[in-house]
């Protein structure tokens, strides 16, 4: 008869970082509530008082949730003031990014402030 043994890996510093860092990010998301995500772009609800990109403040920015969420680069599409909270697009490249943007330019996106 065969016998099996178990053997408990224990975690190291860096997997207790990694497994630290995933529950963080995961707990930021959630702040954001994603809405929608696609080959292209990221849209997510931000809630008052989360500045849309960093600051002088140097507090987390719902553009660093973004990109670590994505584990790439973001995109900023349009903006909203820390006070307020709204819808937020960032494209997950350049060149969408520009697409967007020309959207929003050429006023083919409705914004509506409740």
């Amino acid at each position: 008869m065969m016998q099996q043994t178990l053997s408990i890996i224990k975690p190291d510093a860096v997997s207790k970082n990694l497994i630290g860092l995933f529950f963080v990010t995961k707990l930021l998301i959630k702040m954001l509530q994603v809405l929608h995500e696609d080959a292209n772009c990221v849209i997510v609800n931000k809630p008052a008082g989360l500045p849309t990109q960093p600051d002088k403040t140097n507090n987390r920015s719902a553009l660093d949730i973004v990109a670590r969420y994505l584990n790439q680069k973001a995109f900023i599409v349009n903006r909203l003031d820390r006070p307020t909270s709204g819808i937020l697009l960032f494209a997950k490249t350049s060149n969408s990014a520009g697409k967007f943007s020309a959207l929003f330019q050429k006023d083919k996106v409705k914004k509506n402030k409740v």
